[in-house]
């Protein structure tokens, strides 16, 4: 088993490099090379045109799931590959490993992952196999496309089944809005049993909707009494932003979320072309 999980990593390595070495090296040799690039915010750091092969470099050390073939028959389905159905389930990989990677401690690069092989059983919770498993909860299929709502949902179940311990909390918020007071309610909470705050049903949205709820323009206050939290927060926010494509109205609001320290990403797009999103030109 160690042995094919080594010769995944190395494949999978192996095609990344590959990848890379055949895009064009940007190069910002003089202003006027300079001038024909762009600013750009990647996972909330800032590259401006002159940084142009810093930002590559940044971009390398994203991790990078595709399609795979040829893995263990998810059974009963018969399933050896996930070409054509299981884009949103990688771009889900991707933005959690993103997420794993930022927050980890004293896990070793290679044993956080192996969590994301594509062998089915415990050890691998976020290979193919395992998301598969967790989206059966959510009335998704092997097979079956999942949109972004169901990848965040398939992240947050995984992950509060304990898969990487107990120092990371999902939350998905419902209709798309964040209701701070019910997000920190959430994250103090010692006990586990009962309802989540989460799982409950939202209150109707404001009937006025403008910047004043936007708590990127308008933060709220702080909370008497608020606890230090214990754990790192993964707060996923399914949204529409377009029908054919991103609504322009949007982009201002996309910039100052790509601007975040804190942002892991985006993963969107359209039935069987799903793309995880790592950055935004500024």
């Amino acid at each position: 088993m160690e042995s094919s999980i080594g010769n995944l990593f190395a494949s999978v390595t192996s095609v990344y490099n590959r990848a890379i070495s055949e895009l064009p090296t940007p190069a910002a040799e003089s202003v006027e090379d300079a001038a024909e690039m762009k600013d750009f915010f990647v996972l909330g750091e800032f590259f401006d045109a002159m940084k142009a092969r810093e930002r590559r470099e940044r971009e390398e050390g994203i991790t990078w799931w595709s399609y795979r073939s040829g893995f263990s028959e998810m059974r009963p389905y018969g399933f050896t590959s996930d070409t054509g159905w299981g884009c949103m389930l990688r771009c889900s990989q991707m933005l959690l490993s993103t997420m794993l990677l930022r927050h980890r401690t004293s896990t070793s690069l290679d044993s956080l992952l192996t969590l994301f092989a594509d062998v089915p059983g415990k050890d691998h919770p976020f290979g193919i196999h395992g998301m598969c498993k967790a989206g059966l909860g959510r009335d998704k299929f092997p097979g079956e496309w999942f949109g972004p709502r169901e990848g965040c949902y398939v992240i947050q179940d995984l992950v509060r089944e304990g898969k990487v311990g107990k120092g990371v909390e999902v939350i998905v918020v419902g209709e798309g809005c964040i209701f701070v007071d019910s997000v920190i309610k959430e994250m103090e909470k010692e006990e586990r049993g009962g309802e989540r705050e989460s799982e409950k049903p939202p209150p109707p949205p404001p009937m006025m909707i403008s910047d004043e709820h936007d708590p990127l323009y308008n933060p709220p206050p702080d909370m008497e009494g608020e606890k230090e939290w214990e754990k790192s927060l993964l707060l996923l926010v399914p949204l529409r932003l377009g029908v054919n494509g991103i609504d322009g109205r949007y982009r201002k609001n996309i910039v100052e979320a790509f601007s975040l320290s804190s942002c892991v990403g985006m993963m969107g797009g359209t039935p069987r072309h799903a793309i995880y999103f790592y950055g935004v030109d500024g």
